[in-house]
């Protein structure tokens, strides 16, 4: 019987883990180039019923579940005795004497909080109906304990008047706040009681539902992504040419594709050195030339107007610090001999030149000559291999139909198990649904009586409260207070009798639902909701085993197996794959089953012999490599254009009086010595000179200073090019040879690489379904959160919508019984304020001092002081 049970779950499992998938939105199956199949979303499966999280109420309930939580904890703050727990549930007939006496401890941590609690309440039980009949005594019967109906008249009456009954409304606002989340607690129970048929009924349902979204499932797997996986096969198996050479292709392609790149490059470079070499050639030619007419021009000029000046006296402006102009910045070419120059135009004509001639070798003609080899790779390749392509189509079809068949069988063992939970949901419904509607009524209608006596009390005194301030007035005698106020102090005293009748009643409720509720809470729900309870007895290895997990011993027969409930309750509360959450697979080996390619022939061996030529592929000939090798070693790199820029920075022309780049301020003066002589000959001499000095200005000097910003320019452009030639040449030259180098040592590899890629792509889309059937498997089928969900469900419903609400009752009495005593006394001594006396010690406005004097004296009460013994009274104190 035990072996066919076995066999049963095992199948049932099987079932499971085979045919649950995840559900989402269903998108189309595809296939990329590289032969990926992006398979299409399961069809999404009606939604489940059940909550995700259950529901603790609103505001007060959450809180009051953490107050509860909180007091049991402090009343007992010890652990469940887990040893005693494993030790009966390993081995029952172990248990003895010694090992219950060992526990001790833990007992006296786990119950002596509750015992000392309960023994609290039963003295109150006892003692307090004693206190309240010794307080009524003596006060109706001695006239003590404030039943005497005098009351001296004080100063400080008023404040004491506003102190208790600020006391006292602070303690029936706690009391009101017990009482009505009481209430609230009793309507959450209701709620809960009438919700709960459905929901019980919802993950029941929910149990049944994923089963059918299950079977729903199957026929899309089957019928779309196995059939389109198994067609891309027979397609590919159709095309096997373009499926190897291609491959092959590409893959040199991605060596050799930058080493071409890089020597196409350096044509770039070449050329914009040259180029930028040439510019600064000519404007340095143009610069040599404008700089020597002047030169020859400007000392010309200045020896005619030196002349003229001497002669005439006339240059009163220009003077000799004017006509004092000189030639500074040297543009010309170096000539060591003459001492003269700065621009290097021998370096510059050799690099031109070895420029000129390796910007005309056409380096990438010849870089791409060495690509073209790469496109006739499929031509190659092609029509090598298509035999066995009839009997692996055979093949496929074959275990198609296995599948098939094995898939049949797993959706009539699930349409089983289906059948079978759904008449329990039916006799859980009816049951449930019976109570909620014929017997939780009577609850609501005790809760709400019962509360709604302490409501009343608590209107009782708040009435009192009330009544009695709104008509207190702090300056009448105790003798004189209005009947309001008087009717205050009755409401307050008639308060304060209903607690001393019933508030041993309400302990006594209080301590026996206390007693109860309490340890099962905290020594059962309390673990039970945080996994302890599981952590420290059949989930923990060695707990009830001497070696090994209980659970894993006991379904999978393997101790070594770490199956734990709390382990696989985390796992569905993340909706993990079933197969995943209950450790299934020491069950049921899922690549046993999945190992598909031992079916199809292996087609590797059929391509081996498939080779190519790639002999006359040659990245960088010797002709290339020596273009390089001159570019990198012409004279381009080596010129140092410091000494001619720091040339173009100096100052063109200057004179004596500072006055640089620029003829202007001679040429003023001269126009103003041209004005002021009084000779017309010398007047025309002097503006020629002007003239001359101001065309000398615009047409060379002007040209000279633009021409010298230009060239520095250029001369940075061709410097960005000239200082990265050698390592430019030297990175072109290694990637060419590196490329060059792979090609010949690693064609070989790469074809049959191509070969084992097409015979891994052939086989690989049955195996890429197995992969997605087995990761879906593992991650997403079978999600068990609807298993989370009802755990969830039944743990929270009897822990807190029946436990907690249950130990809500005592919790709420006690609150309130703890806060009845001090309204109780508050209200009694209130009382005193508002009732009204028959004496007092206090002058009314219309007493007569004699009577009242009298009345003191017959007071055999009263202290024989003030006005009876003869001292004079003090208005101020009656009169406030």
């Amino acid at each position: 019987m035990e072996k066919m049970k076995r066999t049963g779950l095992h199948g049932l499992c099987l079932a499971v883990l085979i045919v649950g998938l995840a559900v989402h939105e269903a998108k189309a199956v595809s296939v990329n180039n590289d032969g990926n199949i992006t398979f299409a979303d399961l069809p999404e499966g009606d939604p489940y019923s059940s909550p995700e999280s259950f529901d603790e109420g609103s505001f007060p309930l959450p809180t009051t579940w953490d107050f509860i939580g909180n007091f049991l904890s402090s009343v007992s703050p010890g652990e469940p005795p887990y040893e005693l727990i494993n030790t009966v549930v390993g081995d029952f007939s172990s248990v003895d004497v010694a090992l219950l006496t060992d526990n001790i401890t833990t007992y006296q941590k786990n119950l002596l909080g509750f015992g000392v609690a309960f023994v609290i309440g039963v003295l109150f039980i006892l003692i307090f109906p004693i206190v309240a009949l010794c307080f009524c005594c003596c006060r109706c019967c001695c006239k003590n304990c404030g039943g005497k109906m005098h009351m001296d008249q004080k100063d400080n009456s008023c404040c004491r008047v506003m102190v208790y009954s600020i006391l006292l409304l602070v303690s029936l606002v706690f009391i009101f706040a017990g009482a009505v989340t009481a209430l609230c607690i009793s309507g959450y129970t209701g709620s809960q009681a009438q919700t709960l048929p459905t929901r019980v009924s919802d993950n029941v349902q929910d149990l049944v539902l994923y089963l059918n979204n299950t079977l729903n499932e199957i026929d899309f797997v089957m019928t779309d992504q196995l059939a389109f996986t198994l067609d891309q096969v027979r397609d590919d198996l159709n095309g096997i040419g373009d499926l190897v050479g291609v491959p092959v292709r590409e893959s040199l392609r991605t060596n050799v594709g930058p080493a071409i790149d890089s020597v196409i490059d350096m044509e770039t470079n070449i050329d914009g050195t040259l180029s930028s070499m040439e510019a600064v050639d000519t404007l340095q030619a143009t610069m040599e030339i404008n700089r020597d007419t002047l030169d020859t021009n400007l000392t010309s000029i200045l020896t005619t107007l030196s002349t003229l000046c001497g002669s005439c006296g006339c240059c009163t402006e220009a003077t000799a610090n004017l006509r004092n102009v000189q030639l500074k910045a040297d543009y010309r070419d170096i000539d060591i001999g003459a001492g003269h120059g700065s621009f290097p135009q021998v370096l510059v004509d050799s690099s031109i030149s070895e420029l000129t001639d390796v910007s005309n070798r056409n380096l990438s003609e010849q870089a791409l000559e060495g690509a073209q080899t790469f496109e006739d790779i499929p031509e190659t390749l092609r029509n090598t291999t298509a035999s066995d392509v009839a009997d692996i189509i055979v093949t496929i079809d074959e275990l198609e139909g296995t599948l098939n068949e094995f898939i049949n069988t797993t959706t009539y063992t699930l349409q089983s198990f289906s059948g079978q939970v759904e008449p329990f949901d039916d006799t859980a419904n009816d049951y449930l649904t019976t109570y909620a509607e014929d017997y939780d009524k009577y609850r609501a209608y005790v809760m709400y009586v019962f509360y709604g006596f302490i409501l009343f009390i608590v209107i009782l005194f708040l009435l009192g409260l009330l009544i009695g301030i709104f008509s207190y007035d702090r300056k009448a005698s105790p003798t004189d207070r209005s009947s309001c106020s008087n009717c205050g102090g009755l409401f307050l005293m008639a308060g304060a009798g209903f607690v001393f009748i019933f508030g041993a009643f309400i302990m006594l409720i209080t301590a026996l639902t206390f007693i109860i509720g309490g340890p099962i809470d905290r020594l059962v729900c309390d673990p039970l909701v945080s996994g302890q309870l599981f952590a420290q007895t059949v989930d923990k290895y060695d707990g009830i085993l001497e070696d090994g997990y209980y659970l894993g011993n006991l379904v999978f027969q393997d101790p070594s197996v770490p199956f734990q409930i709390g382990g696989f309750l985390d796992a569905c509360e993340q909706n993990e794959a079933v197969y995943t959450a209950f450790l299934l697979e020491n069950l049921f080996n899922i690549t046993e089953f999945t190992d598909i390619s031992s079916q199809i022939p292996n087609v590797d061996d059929q391509f081996a012999n498939l080779t190519g030529d790639f002999s006359s592929v040659e990245i960088l000939t010797d002709d290339t490599r020596q273009t390089l090798i001159d570019f990198r070693d012409s004279p381009a790199d080596t010129i140092n254009w410091t000494y001619f820029t720091d040339e173009l920075a100096k100052v063109l022309i200057y004179d004596a009086d500072g006055n640089v780049d620029s003829l202007s301020s001679l040429i003023t003066a001269l126009d103003t010595d041209a004005a002021a002589t009084s000779s017309s000959s010398d007047a025309t001499a002097l503006n020629d000179i002007s003239a001359d000095l101001q065309t000398l200005q615009d047409d060379i000097v002007d040209v000279l200073l633009q021409d010298a910003s230009d060239i520095a320019s250029e001369i940075v452009t061709l410097t960005g090019y000239t200082d990265v030639i050698d390592t430019n040449v030297n990175d072109t030259i290694a990637n060419a040879e590196t490329a060059q180098d792979y090609i010949d040592n690693n064609v070989g590899t790469v074809v049959q690489a191509s070969v084992v890629d097409y015979s891994a792509r052939v086989l690989g889309y049955p195996e890429q379904f197995v992969t997605y059937a087995t990761n879906e498997l593992e991650t997403t089928i079978g999600g068990c959160r609807p298993v989370y969900n009802l755990w969830n469900q039944a743990v929270n419903t009897l822990c807190i919508g029946i436990l907690r609400s249950f130990n809500g009752l005592w919790f709420t009495l006690g609150w309130c019984i703890v806060f009845f005593m001090p309204a109780l006394i508050f209200g009694v001594k209130l009382a005193k304020y508002f009732r009204t006396m028959d004496t007092s010690d206090g002058y009314s406005d219309n007493d007569d001092f004699e009577m009242q004097g009298q009345q003191h004296y017959s007071n055999k009460v009263a202290p024989t002081t003030g006005y009876a013994a003869g001292e004079k009274p003090n208005y101020q104190n009656y009169h406030r």
